[in-house]
């Protein structure tokens, strides 16, 4: 998962700690993140979430396929306007 540097400052993580590398983006370009493991929790499943954390200024919140998709079947239904998560 990547999400702006802003979100890593509200949940008051010190960047300082962290590692920082190089990331790719869809379009080529690259950009530094800050790369860390948080736990999170949906429903009453924990797990541990990849996260990085980007100066980029206009990157939008993405959700990766380690620690999120290979932790949940995903469902969207459009029409509906749902989204169902499964654990494995």
């Amino acid at each position: 998962m990547i999400f702006p540097l802003y979100a890593a400052i509200s949940l008051d993580i010190n960047l300082k700690k962290l590692k920082r590398i190089k990331a790719e983006s869809a379009d080529g370009d690259f950009f530094d993140i800050y790369k860390t493991v948080l736990e999170a929790k949906i429903g009453d499943k924990y797990f541990n979430l990849p996260i990085g954390f980007s100066e980029k200024p206009n990157v939008s919140p993405l959700i990766g396929r380690q620690g999120f998709f290979d932790t949940f079947k995903v469902t969207f239904n459009q029409r509906e306007k749902v989204t169902i998560l499964r654990s494995f």
